[in-house]
């Protein structure tokens, strides 16, 4: 989406390889209109699935998907992050590589009869991402795909994805980001 690639070319702040800062338009301070186009383009990637449930985690995530889901015509829903604490009656999935950290959805929100779109702002090694998986294959629910803002290609969460046959929609793919060289996007970025 060239348009999502201009706004971080312009307004992100790269910390490092891993951190990426866009909270000036993405997941901090929200521009509904951009929101809303880059749910557009999540709906013309997956709107002829009958999706029930667009699933994200809390909280950085949460607009997107709201807005995806109002496109979709239907309810978004979050995962809770949990730390050292159990919830009952709930899917539970631990996020890899961090011990203490696991998500969790009430059984009540997400059933087996769902159609379920994962939506959040970033993808980089995919822990959160195959957390939420997980908690879509727990529910018995069909998982109809990912779709993502930004995809940091170079932390491989991507392609882990593709590699397992989920289907994944980024707006936007970095190759490579440093604080003194820049961000380079792989061209095409989406499907």
């Amino acid at each position: 989406m060239k348009t999502l690639e201009e706004r971080i070319a312009q307004n992100a702040i790269v910390k490092g390889s891993e951190v990426l800062e866009v909270g000036d338009f993405l997941n901090r301070m929200l521009d509904p209109a951009f929101l809303y186009e880059m749910a557009t383009e999540f709906y013309n990637a997956f709107g002829e699935e009958q999706i029930t449930r667009v699933l994200t985690v809390e909280s950085a995530g949460i607009g997107l998907a709201t807005m995806t889901a109002y496109r979709l015509s239907t309810s978004a829903l979050y995962a809770q992050k949990n730390k050292n604490r159990v919830e009952k009656d709930a899917w539970i999935a631990p996020v890899a590589g961090k011990s203490d950290l696991s998500l969790s959805v009430p059984k009540k929100y997400l059933k087996r009869s769902d159609h379920v779109l994962i939506i959040d702002d970033f993808l980089g090694t995919g822990s959160a991402t195959n957390a939420l998986v997980d908690i879509v294959r727990q529910a018995g629910a069909d998982l109809v795909g990912v779709g993502v803002a930004i995809e940091r290609k170079y932390l491989g969460g991507g392609d882990k994805l593709r590699e397992r046959g989920i289907r994944l929609c980024s707006l936007a793919s970095i190759l490579f980001a440093d604080t003194e060289e820049g961000i380079v996007f792989k061209q095409n970025s989406q499907m």
